[in-house]
Order: C-alpha cells, then structure tokens, then sequence
C-alpha cells in the first residue's frame, strides 16, 4: 500500500473514522448509567448512533477535503468505486419515485436507513479507501473493533443475566441486546466482533494481548448465544469457519495456552444456554426453552410469523419490482398485502421485512437488489487473492478477518436488519478489503483550493449542527408521552414536528397527544363533578384539545395518505367527540374514517372496534354484531373486540352469548386480563354495562 503525506487534517479524518468505531456502538443516551435519570431521546438505540455517524463521518469528510483542497495529495481510486456510485445513484431514483418521499429520504423512525443514510454508507466507504492504506492501519480499525466490543458484550451477558443497571421499556425475555435495542440488531454488530477477536487472538505474539484477545473472542461468543438470534448464529459459524480457513492459509497456529481455555469456555457456555442454573440472577430464558417457543411453532409466532412477513413483503415486491417502493417505506404498503394469517398471530405493522434482501428489492427493486450484492461480489473478488493466498504473514489474518466478518454479516442479514448502527461496519470493512486493490492518482490542489476548504469546512460544521435539533426533537417526542406532564404533553409533540418535520412518528403522534390531553381533561371532570363542582371549563378544554388533534390527524393523513393508523386515531377521535356532545354526526364521521382505513387495511382491527362502536352508538346494532362477529373470525382472541360484542349482546338481554363470547376469546388468546375480568363479572351476576 502506499502512504500518502500524514498532515494534520489527515490524521484528523483517520481518527474520526477510529473514533467512529469506537463510539457508535457504545453511544446511548442514558444517564442512568450514572444513576441520574432515564434515557434522554425516545429511541434510545438507533437514532443516536445514526447521529454520531454523521457527526463522525461529516468531520472526517471536512479534513479529508481540507487538505486535498488545500495540499493536493493522492486519491485512491478502484472501479468499485463506480458501482457503488450507481446504487447511490439508483437509491436515489427509487427515493424521488418513493410512496413516501420523506420518509424514503431519512428512513423509517427505529430503522433510519433511508437515502440520506445510503450516502453515508458511501462516504464511509472512500473515506476508507483513502485513509486505510497501510496494514498497520487495517489493524488499527481491528483494534477499535475489538476495544468497543468489550464493554457492549460485557453489557449484554448481564442483560441476560437479569443483571441489567438500566430500565428498558421493551422486553426480549431476558435476550441480550446491550445498546443496541434489538438482539437480532446485536448480533449483527457481533458478526463483525468475533471473526476480528479470533484474528487479533491468533496473530498476537505478545502472551499477555494474546490472553486478553482470546477472552474477548469468548465474550463476544458467548453474547452472541445470548441474544437468542438464529440469523446470527448462521451468520457467526459462517464468520468464523472461515476466519480459520484465512488463519490456516496464513500459517496462524492455535498455541498450547490456546486450547484449553477454549474447551473450558465452550462447556461453559453449553450449560448455561442449555440448563439455566445461575445462582444469584434473574437469567430464564434457556437454548430448550427457546427451541420449544420459536423453532418447532410454525403457525404461532416466531418462525410463523416471519415467514408471512416474507410472503407480504415478496407480493409487495412484485406489485412494484422494478422501482420498488422506496428505502424504508415498507410501512405504507405492507396493510394491503398482509395476510388473515400475519393479523392472528401478531399485530405488529410489517415496517421492515427483516431480511435484507427483501428489505431492497421492495425499497428499491431488482436493480437495487443487484446493484448492492454487486458491490459486495466485487468486492470480495478482488480482495480474494489477498485473503486466500497462501503468505507467512500473520497481518494478513487480522486482514482476512474483515472479509469473514462481512460473509457473516450479509449471511445473518438474509434474517435481520439492517441498521446505521452497525451496517457502517460493512461499509468500512469493504473499503479496507478493496484498499490495497487501489491505482494512485496524485492530485494537485487547485487555484481556489483554500475557498473551498473553508466553505467544506463550514458546511461539514453546518451539517454537524443540524443534527442537534433531531435530537432535541426526539427529546420533545419522548418527553410527550410522559404521564407527569400533563398539559404541557401536545407542546411536545408540537415541538417534535417543528424541530423535526420529515419525522413521521413525531407527526402521527401530535395528533394522539392531543386526544390524551382530552381524556385527561375527562377525567378532571368526572371527578369534579363527583366532587359537587362545575366541570364545564374541563370538557371546554377537553373539546378545544379534540379540535386541536382533529386538525393535526388530517394533516398527518395528507402527509402520509397510505398510513392507515392515522385514520384509526381520528375515528377514535370522533367518538369520544360523540360520547361528549352526543352528536349523531360525529359518529357518522367516524364510521366515514373507518371505511377509508379498511380501504387501506381491510384487516385493522382497532379500526374495526371504532368503526362497531360508531355503529352501536346510531343504534345500528345489527351491522355492528356483523362487523364484530367477522372481526372475531379473523383474530378469535381479540380483547376489544370481544369486550365490545359481549356489552352489546348483555345490553339486548343475551347474556349468555355475552359470556360466550368472551370466554371463546379468552380460550382462543388466554392471559388477556380484560377478558378474565369480564368472564369474572358475568358469571358472578354482575354487568358489564356499569349498571
């Protein structure tokens, strides 16, 4: 390789691409690290680390360009280079094409793998090739890799230990996901983890950095098993069978220290995932237990339900296979090819397919599809002769162990996601594999070079600051939907949309932020009035806050006319608006919302419960009994619906049928605490009616 010139702008854009590394994956805004609160930003795990890419990357870019502008210096080119520019280029079509043009551009909330992110992906990627010119350097980026991986490992083993110091709101039954959210997320970011450690342990000389290499290959092993993620462990046999190929070709040698500790690991890893027997922990979930909950239940979850998300996502695909739909835009088009199937067994909305392949034919079609495993053919092509050539040089493991740990990461992608938090590391893994590939070309900087290093710079800065308002509003976001703040919960979904306009969750939340502050002025009221006082200024608030969320749910609804939860809201909306005022018309412009949302999704439940109760209230029983009675042949253990159903029929005098009802729900979907209680009720003589 050849080493250009080491200026100081240089050695700033390679310790931004280290320190991206290094931080990313350890960034989560939380002070309950220290004790002092809870998390800062709603999405604690995807939408900080995407952040800090950008920041990252916009100050190595800024360095980068200020000396080339300002030096000239050498440009590391590959035709690589071109065919990743085309799916830049085809990404960006299929963006302009979108179903949804904003969130196309910044991705889905959670996901954040839209345009915007597809071109740092890029910039990751040459800024790379330029800067990992050395086997030194390719080590360094080893380094990193392995350095962050301690802390987010140990963190994982203890969140499957029931040893987690931080509250999180989701629940994986005891999976590791450490900073990543997600366990499936985590074991993508281990593919890249492992096959390095493995590298750094065999080629290591020194006894004392052997050892420590070698016991952080164990933890990042041993998290791996934790997060429970079949995707990753494919994608981890595949990484490390064949970093011990490159290992073998190489001539890297398993010392006498090296065994042993390996069998002891490996047993111990066997009884804790198999057995479960951990004195002084919380840890339940067990390699049986989960074998028994997801591998052998095809029709109940887990596998089930994957496969249908499968099969909506391919009949997405082939309704629109050569555009596709947009990056990120699954959401909007997921409703119309779902299946009966998908809704009985989850009502998750189908926002990813969780299969990247999937994930870029229905985004961007085939040719985006062909255009990005291209780029990784290529690649890995080029490489090859480097990687597999039979050398005595150890450096060429630590080397070799990138290419494993992308064949690792693209195999447990054909089962997982794909987010900026990790997926960066395949960006920079490709670009140091291609490096030594590179032809030179020895630039000079030109006449106005100094300009426009200042403007470069000033635009990178300009791009660094318009990151602080995204996280401020996802601040806003997070804080509206705190129970304590009362009324001030719309002005922080307001605050959201205004800090953050392209973000459609902070949008399709205003408007539910509003009807919460109008049940809570209910609320006030009721108990005003319980307490002999005049509620009128309570329900006045209350009607304000409901034309405040009416207006804002037709906004949301303009804005993203294809997502169908936004009409739910509305008509949810009106009835409450109808339970107040008594007004006929706002049940029949509920009924009129639930017939556009069945248009979207003619299998939404909420909708449906809306659409009933909208029915009922006109005194339209007949039609809400069939609309329900359908309902339940579609999801037969459906807590609102059945509850509902089972009201109307005790008000009409069968309550029998009533207590059928709910008890063939509660048999179909058993641990529903609505219907235990609503079986309780009847068959103790009581009503559901509040009589």
């Amino acid at each position: 390789m050849t080493e250009p010139r080491d200026t100081l702008a240089r050695k700033i854009a390679w310790y931004a691409l280290i320190g991206a590394i290094l931080v990313i994956p350890l960034t989560m805004p939380t002070l309950a690290w220290f004790g002092l609160g809870p998390s800062l930003m709603a999405d604690a795990a995807s939408l900080p680390k995407l952040l800090a890419l950008r920041v990252f990357t916009l100050v190595a870019l800024a360095a980068y360009v200020y000396d080339m502008l300002t030096h000239g210096g050498p440009l590391r080119r590959t035709p690589v280079d071109w065919l990743v520019l085309a799916f830049v280029a085809w990404v960006g079509v299929t963006t302009l094409t979108s179903i949804h043009l904003p969130t196309a551009l910044v991705g889905k909330y959670y996901r954040d793998e839209g345009f915007l992110t597809i071109v740092n992906y890029a910039l990751v990627y040459f800024l790379t090739v330029q800067l990992a010119h050395s086997a030194e350097r390719v080590r360094g980026i080893a380094l990193a890799i392995f350095a962050s991986s301690i802390p987010v490992s140990l963190y994982g083993t203890l969140q499957y230990l029931g040893l987690d110091p931080i509250g999180w709101v989701v629940d994986f039954a005891l999976r590791a996901f450490s900073t990543f959210g997600n366990p499936n997320v985590l074991g993508g970011y281990l593919m890249f983890t492992i096959p390095v450690a493995l590298a750094l342990a065999l080629t290591e000389q020194n006894r004392r950095l052997r050892a420590v290499f070698w016991a952080g290959f164990y933890l990042n092993t041993f998290t791996l098993v934790f997060t429970f993620t079949r995707g990753a462990w494919i994608g981890g046999v595949v990484a490390v069978a064949l970093l011990l190929l490159i290992a073998a070709r190489h001539s890297a040698r398993l010392g006498r220290g090296d065994v042993a500790p390996g069998i002891g690991a490996a047993i111990a890893a066997v009884l804790i995932v198999l057995y479960q027997r951990l004195p002084g922990t919380t840890a339940q979930l067990s390699l049986i237990d989960f074998g028994a909950a997801r591998l052998t239940q095809a029709d109940t979850g887990g596998v089930g339900a994957r496969l249908l998300l499968w099969q909506a996502s391919w009949s997405a695909f082939l309704d629109r296979p050569v555009l596709g739909w947009g990056p990120d835009t699954l959401r909007y088009v997921f409703p119309a090819h779902k299946s009966a199937e998908y809704v009985r067994i989850t009502d998750n909305i189908g926002d990813s397919p969780h299969s990247y392949p999937l994930q870029l034919l229905v985004g961007s079609g085939v040719a985006g599809f062909v255009l990005f495993y291209a780029v990784m053919a290529w690649v890995a092509v080029r490489s090859a002769p480097l990687v597999f050539g039979r050398s005595g040089d150890p450096r060429r493991v630590v080397f070799g162990s990138l290419w494993a740990a992308c064949a690792g990461y693209l195999a447990s992608l054909v089962f997982g996601l794909s987010l900026p938090g990790v997926s960066f590391l395949l960006w920079i893994a490709i670009g140091v594999l291609i490096s030594p590939t590179a032809t030179v070309h020895t630039l000079r900087s030109p006449a106005w070079g100094k300009v426009g290093a200042v403007a470069a710079v000033g635009l990178a800065a300009l791009g660094i600051g318009l990151q602080a308002p995204l996280a401020a509003a996802d601040h806003s976001y997070m804080r509206s939907q705190f129970v304590d703040v009362g009324s001030e919960g719309p002005r922080y979904a307001r605050d959201a949309v205004r800090l953050n306009p392209l973000g459609h969750a902070y949008r399709e939340h205003l408007g539910v932020a509003y009807i919460n502050e109008a049940l809570r002025q209910v609320d006030l009221a009721e108990r005003a009035f319980a307490r002999g006082e005049e509620p009128s200024r309570f329900l006045e608030d209350a009607g304000r806050n409901l034309d405040a969320g009416e207006e804002a749910l037709r906004e949301a609804i303009a804005w993203a006319p294809t997502f169908y939860a936004n009409y739910q809201y509305l008509a949810t909306l009106h009835n409450l608006r109808g339970d107040l005022t008594g007004s006929a018309s706002e049940y029949e412009a509920a009924i009129r919302v639930a017939e556009e949302a069945r248009e979207i999704d003619r299998f939404a439940m909420a909708t449906r419960v809306e659409h009933a109760y909208a029915l009922r209230a006109l005194g339209r029983i007949d039609e809400a009994v069939a609309l329900l009675e359908e309902s339940r042949t579609i999801v037969p253990g459906h807590e609102r619906a059945a509850l509902l159903l089972a009201g109307i029929l005790e008000e009409s005098g069968d309550r029998d049928g009533a207590l059928r009802v709910l008890r063939e729900a509660n048999a179909a979907q058993p641990g529903q605490p609505g219907l235990e209680d609503a079986v309780r009720i009847l068959e103790t003589g009581g009503s559901l009616l509040g009589e």
